[in-house]
């Protein structure tokens, strides 16, 4: 987690952000975050000692410009 939270502050640290005729503070900065999600377990069966069962999944954040 303290690797996740160094990255955010980093990307913090190189926003920029401008004046448009929509918004006085736009940025015109944009994030996308991916994060992935490992579960591994033993799983016991009759015709072997045991295996492994994985489950892998991503989850992608994306900011999004709102005029």
């Amino acid at each position: 987690m303290k690797d996740v939270i160094q990255l955010l502050v980093k990307g913090l640290a190189n926003r920029r952000t401008g004046a448009t005729s929509a918004n006085a503070d736009s940025s015109r900065s944009h994030c996308v975050f991916t994060c992935v999600i490992k579960s591994e377990s033993k799983v016991f069966c009759i015709w072997e000692l045991h295996t492994t069962l994985l489950i892998m999944s991503n989850i992608n954040l994306v900011s999004a410009v709102a005029c």
